[in-house]
């Protein structure tokens, strides 16, 4: 079985074995994806058909037989109740390969590091390793007063 190709799914980055978190794949690279392995899929992006989404994406991870968590994350207004619901998504489908995606991997690499420092004992240093992987990877881009904000108020909350 051929590994997905990393290099065709914007912004993908493998986290270990169980997790690998990406932008918005393609209906085929789903199907890869569910070939690869992979139970459950989580998406943090609101639904935007016209740009950032599949429009049955639900229906196409159902037909694949693959779990679907839709949490969509508001990239101007990310909430404690969107890092609760992923929070709880990880926790309830531990032990199965997932993979996290929201439009091109902002949102995740965000919420990905602060569960992973909460979790994994992931040192502040390693999360932010993972978030400037994609936040700096366009020298145009740079983090909104939001998404720091949210980072300094969610990575001292530690969750039941």
């Amino acid at each position: 079985m051929d590994e997905v190709d990393k290099s065709k799914i914007f912004n993908y980055i493998k986290i270990n074995d169980f997790i690998s978190t990406s932008g918005q794949p393609s209906k085929d690279e789903f199907s890869k994806i569910k070939e690869d392995g992979f139970d459950v899929v989580i998406d943090l992006a609101p639904v935007d058909y016209e740009r950032y989404s599949i429009q049955d994406e639900p229906a196409v991870l159902k037909n694949l037989n693959l779990s679907y968590v839709h949490i969509p994350v508001d990239f101007k207004n990310p909430t404690i109740e969107n890092y609760e619901e992923f929070d709880l998504a990880l926790k309830d489908f531990r032990g199965k390969k997932i993979w996290i995606h929201c439009a091109a991997n902002y949102r995740v690499t965000v919420f990905f590091s602060i569960w992973a420092e909460q979790n994994l004992n992931w040192t502040k240093e390693k999360s932010n390793q993972l978030i400037n992987k994609i936040w700096k990877s366009d020298p145009n881009w740079t983090m909104s007063d939001e998404w720091k904000i949210f980072m300094q108020e969610m990575r001292p909350i530690k969750l039941s």
